[in-house]
């Protein structure tokens, strides 16, 4: 198949590599509500079990990577 008006050609493919890097963020929680009968385990537990909606919350102040 030809080149028509306004074509180009496509443009070779781009050399990747694979790579590793460490994400290193520290976060806290401000502010957080939690029942007074919780002990500090169990809002350990709770942080751990809901730890995807802490950090899709979260607001990253400092944060350090590392390739």
């Amino acid at each position: 198949m030809g080149l028509g008006a306004g074509s180009y050609p496509e443009p070779p493919e781009e050399k990747t590599k694979t790579i590793d890097i460490t994400l290193r963020v520290e976060y806290t929680i401000k502010d957080l509500e939690v029942p007074e009968k919780w002990d500090s385990e169990r809002i350990y537990d709770d942080i751990r079990e809901n730890m995807d909606d802490y950090i899709n919350n979260a607001v990253i102040e400092d944060y350090e990577i590392e390739v």
